[in-house]
């Protein structure tokens, strides 16, 4: 069995404590990395033990192209990895 980086880092995730991670991103401007290889953006309004996020003022960023979304809630189960944008 190979283990790629992703999951190593869902792993850390669960150890380390997600929502210890995650409060100190709240109400700012996050990255997040998606299954199927979709890249988001927005400001961190909310999240719960499940890893689902609710970011504000949202991008899906395609290529080198920003398309506004808005508010949007990102299912937990399809998050990758979240970080500083």
């Amino acid at each position: 069995m190979i283990i790629n980086s992703e999951f190593i880092f869902l792993i850390w995730m669960l150890e380390v404590g997600t929502n210890q991670k995650l409060k100190s991103y709240l109400s700012k401007k996050i990255f997040v990395q998606l299954i199927q290889d979709r890249k988001i953006s927005g400001i961190l309004n909310g999240y719960d033990q499940f890893l689902n996020l609710v970011l504000d003022d949202g991008f899906l960023i395609e290529n080198k192209n920003k398309i506004r979304i808005g508010t949007v809630l990102v299912r937990g189960d399809m998050v990758i990895s979240v970080g500083n944008y």
